[in-house]
């Protein structure tokens, strides 16, 4: 009998892991982007918005040189304007942020105690060097390697999601850019009334908690476990205080 025959099979939905999930999650919020963009053009070339627009083959064509300049500009506007003026008010907010004195209530302290068997990458690498361990460098590169892998996924993720929030506002806000019809956010309140209301209130508080966790969250101090340095610097810190 085939030893393997009872083992269970994996699934479509049991393969699927945090980071694809996380995956679908950015492109669709690209794909929002992409909406709230489509929709301002269309208002602002025709009056109507997505949700009055129907796609015809000849109007497409008609109007294939406006489309793909469209389509220019909108990489334009993702690639390099989003992104320059993601990091503006990133470094406005962060500026805010440490200048301001800010009540003690809205502080938010680091945890600087050191976990047990935790040691700092640092001191790892030092001692790494004084007994010439390559194993514990590669440790320390990798760790390295994963936070700056962490804190570039953090400011991708705030980007996009600050590129949302630019067009939403856009969007909700025509007036703003000079175009004087209803857009497609303008539809939601329209449509729905005071629950499409609440919704779109809803959708402005999590991309504002979004850009808050991804951009202004004070993290941990990291630590690497590794018992043996841990206990010397434990024996060292006793012996300093006089601690038996």
């Amino acid at each position: 009998m085939d030893s393997n025959a009872n083992q269970p099979k994996p699934t479509l939905s049991s393969g699927l892991s945090l980071i694809e999930k996380a995956q679908e999650l950015r492109w669709t919020l690209q794909l929002a982007t992409a909406v709230l963009f489509a929709d301002l053009v269309l208002v602002w070339r025709t009056g109507k918005g997505l949700a009055h627009w129907s796609i015809q083959a000849d109007v497409l064509l008609a109007n294939s040189g406006f489309v793909l300049v469209s389509i220019l500009v909108f990489g334009i506007l993702m690639s390099i304007v989003i992104p320059l003026a993601a990091e503006f008010f990133r470094s406005v907010g962060w500026w805010l942020l440490t200048s301001i004195p800010w009540p003690s209530w809205m502080q938010t302290d680091r945890d600087y105690s050191r976990p047990v068997g935790g040691v700092s990458p640092s001191e790892l690498r030092d001692y790494a060097y004084k007994n010439d361990d390559r194993f514990l460098l590669d440790i320390v590169a990798a760790h390295k390697d994963k936070e700056k892998k962490s804190i570039s996924e953090n400011l991708a993720a705030g980007q996009i999601v600050f590129g949302v929030l630019a067009l939403g506002l856009a969007n909700y806000f025509p007036s703003v850019l000079g175009i004087h019809a209803v857009t497609l956010l303008r539809e939601v309140p329209a449509t729905f009334n005071s629950v499409g209301e609440l919704a779109i209130a809803v959708a402005f508080l999590l991309a504002l908690l979004a850009i808050k966790t991804t951009w202004f969250s004070i993290d941990a101090l990291d630590w690497i476990e590794y018992p043996p340095l841990y206990g010397e610097i434990e024996s060292a810190r006793r012996e300093r205080l006089g601690i038996r």
